[in-house]
């Protein structure tokens, strides 16, 4: 919805339509297992965790680098 007018027609339709409503839903359940699924979110916070790493190894090198 672009308007908040929009919006309003696109929830009364689905308090209205039941059916509509929870295909919608089961949609939006799937998206969201598919997309942020618990090996994903293992999978990418060790990348996270892993660049981190590498940037305050970077950063510790300079600072040694520097006397710091």
């Amino acid at each position: 919805a672009s308007t908040p007018a929009e919006m309003r027609e696109h929830a009364q339709r689905l308090l209205a339509d039941e059916e509509l409503a929870r295909d919608l839903g089961g949609r939006a359940r799937e998206f969201v297992q598919r997309s942020f699924s618990a090996a994903r979110f293992r999978v990418e916070f060790t990348r996270a965790i892993q660049d981190a790493k590498k940037k305050f190894g970077r950063r510790a090198t300079k600072a040694a680098a520097s006397g710091r």
